[in-house]
């Protein structure tokens, strides 16, 4: 699936994509903290306990219109 921004400005963004399997309207998480439901952050390719999101790392900066791609990460 896709989704598409239009006439965004140029500036700074972060991008997290949540696949919410059951429609609950959050992201489902286990005892540790992990999502349970795929999720994806713009500039990640994984997610892990030893590579966790930030705001800062998910950072992207748009100069013009262009396509990103985000990969969901199966939990």
């Amino acid at each position: 699936p896709t989704h598409t921004f239009e006439n965004l400005p140029p500036g700074r963004y972060a991008v997290v994509v949540i696949h919410d399997r059951n429609n609950s309207g959050q992201l489902d998480r286990n005892l540790l903290g992990m999502p349970e439901e795929p999720v994806g952050l713009s500039n990640y390719t994984s997610i892990s306990i030893s590579n966790p999101p930030t705001y800062r790392k998910a950072l992207i900066d748009l100069k013009e219109s262009g396509l990103l791609k985000v990969k969901l990460n199966p939990f």
